[in-house]
């Protein structure tokens, strides 16, 4: 009896040596990916204060203000690209790159993209104007401006996909 767990663990521990190696590789792979994944998310972030700084926003003050809009811009822009399509493909995106024409995933995340964008600088069109409201702030009415656009380009989404899903087209990849 006690041969028969002998032979058993073996088999075991070879079986764990063979997937514990795959597991390193996959986890290393993984550990890769999230790494380009934050250097890539850092550098864009820093694109985008520089770009919003370059657009207007107050220079010595509200840098907090100013990191809040880029970490929306960041949440709303670059992670969902890149959970789709990972880190290349989304700052390929972002870049204006051309990935795969008639690919309806990416022409619906680079309509995002592009509405997100378009929204949050449309949104600071109210911010000169001398109503003293609230809502006025810098950066609110960017922020809101950008999820306006986010709701808008998905709405744009949807219609775009629903005559696909009428006549019975596959969507995805």
């Amino acid at each position: 009896m006690f041969p028969m767990f002998h032979s058993e663990s073996t088999l075991i521990t070879k079986t764990e040596l063979r997937t514990s190696s795959r597991y390193k590789r996959t986890w290393s792979k993984y550990m890769k990916e999230i790494i380009k994944f934050l250097l890539a998310g850092f550098l864009l972030s820093v694109i985008y204060y520089i770009v919003i700084i370059l657009f207007g926003a107050p220079v010595f003050m509200r840098h907090e203000e100013t990191t809040m809009l880029t970490a929306t811009l960041i949440t709303l822009t670059f992670i969902p690209a890149s959970f789709h399509l990972g880190v290349d493909g989304a700052i390929e995106i972002i870049t204006g790159g051309q990935l795969q024409k008639g690919n309806v995933l990416i022409d619906a995340l680079k309509t995002n993209i592009q509405a997100t964008l378009l929204g949050t600088w449309l949104g600071a069109i109210v911010i000169p104007l001398d109503w003293d409201r609230p809502w006025q702030a810098w950066p609110i009415p960017c922020v809101l401006g950008a999820l306006l656009g986010y709701t808008v380009a998905h709405f744009i989404t949807l219609v775009k996909t629903l005559p696909m899903l009428r006549l019975g087209k596959k969507v995805h990849r």
